[in-house]
């Protein structure tokens, strides 16, 4: 009998953990925090995943198991780091060249025991297998997961958004996992805030093709320098943003950790070293990318644009001098699937169970899946075990 336990992230952006285990295997799918700064051994707010024996390499009832990591967000991989235990770890190849270049930059603790996980090839973890799916999210490694036991087949959809260039991955995904049929699908709920704002209120969501465009405007308009947000996990974003300035005439000063990345991750040559000299002297042929620690340096340059550029969930803006805060075109791109698009890519899939996640109102996610779509919609409470067996034998999904 094959059991599914949700460990955290019922009713949080980031940390959600679920285990799928037999009486001898079992496979975790993500292992994050829902903060990117926990106190050590986690917090009351935001614990880590009731598994001791990683926390304090005890001896388990598993023969086999391994941990499989979505995406490499804070939110769904920052407690691997207080493992004590070298549990296999695996990521998509795109994932695992980013952490790659994240450890050779000093910026992640290396990890024992991590491997790349080939795509659509299944994996076997004892008498479970593990397959992984290219999808689209706003970190380009990131991977749809489907655990089977054999009988029956769970999927977790990872973060996931239908609206960008990479929707084409998604719809294959779908595709595939359909044809196996998916007896319980955890899915990205993200859409569903605990406010849902009034039709038209919502603020337009970008894909990465429009905000390329929109920077694009903004270098056709300015006659000095543009600096742009900058985040160097979505190292695909970066890769087009030099191609966006290229046609503008324009090269792009980066942080040099960042320049480091995008060579060993997106495989281009980056723009640079350009010095603080060659910015102010001529200030219309640059792009400067920013990060939260060097923004306050754009005070002391010749900016008359600054992109800040932010998603549905993450609208953190950096503190600014009174010269930058004119300057300021904010661009929020969608790095999650909408409300409609996630009842969309459930019926896609059209599993028999379904578990609304990763969002700060699953009663709303639940509803809305409950009326639109064919599965049986399950709000699970945290660390009690399921089976699908009980709802084989007429009973709700449990144990």
């Amino acid at each position: 009998m094959t059991s599914v336990r949700f460990l955290n992230g019922l009713n949080t952006l980031g940390g959600n953990i679920v285990e799928i285990a037999t009486a001898t295997s079992r496979v975790i799918t993500d292992f994050g925090l829902a903060t990117t700064a926990p106190a050590a051994g986690g917090s009351a707010a935001n614990p880590l995943p009731n598994l001791p024996e990683l926390f304090a390499d005890t001896a388990d009832a598993f023969t086999d198991e391994a941990i499989v990591i979505t995406h490499w967000h804070h939110g769904h991989m920052d407690a691997l780091r207080y493992l004590q235990k070298a549990v296999p770890i695996y990521l998509s190849p795109a994932s695992m060249r980013l952490y790659a270049a994240l450890v050779a930059l000093g910026q992640q603790k290396p990890l024992a025991n991590v491997h790349p996980l080939p795509l659509t090839i299944p994996l076997a973890i004892g008498d479970l297998s593990v397959t992984g799916f290219a999808s689209d999210h706003d970190e380009p490694g990131a991977m749809a997961v489907l655990i089977d036991d054999g009988d029956h087949a769970y999927l977790t959809s990872g973060d996931v958004r239908l609206n960008d260039a990479h929707q084409t991955a998604v719809a294959k995904w779908c595709q595939a996992v359909k044809k196996r049929h998916v007896k319980m699908l955890f899915l990205d709920c993200t859409a569903f805030a605990n406010e849902m704002p009034p039709a038209g209120a919502a603020p337009t969501l970008l894909n990465e093709a429009d905000l390329q465009a929109a920077i694009a405007d903004c270098l056709a308009a300015s006659s000095q320098l543009v600096a742009v947000d900058c985040d160097q996990r979505n190292w695909q974003r970066l890769a087009a943003l030099q191609t966006t300035a290229h046609r503008h005439h324009r090269q792009v000063a980066w942080p040099p950790a960042t320049a480091q990345l995008l060579a060993q991750v997106a495989h281009i040559t980056p723009d640079g070293p350009i010095r603080l000299a060659q910015l102010r002297a001529q200030p219309n042929r640059y792009v400067v990318a920013t990060t939260p620690a060097t923004v306050g340096a754009l005070a002391d340059l010749p900016v008359d644009l600054y992109c800040h550029v932010t998603t549905e969930t993450a609208a953190v803006f950096p503190p600014l001098c009174a010269k930058l805060q004119p300057l300021v075109r904010t661009f929020a791109v969608a790095s999650h699937a909408t409300a409609p698009d996630v009842i969309r890519l459930c019926q896609m899939v059209a599993p028999d169970i379904v578990v609304p996640w990763h969002c700060l109102a699953p009663d709303r996610a639940a509803a809305a899946l409950d009326a639109h779509t064919k599965a049986a919609v399950l709000l699970p409470e945290k660390e009690l075990y399921y089976t699908v067996d009980a709802e084989e034998n007429g009973d709700e999904p449990g144990m």
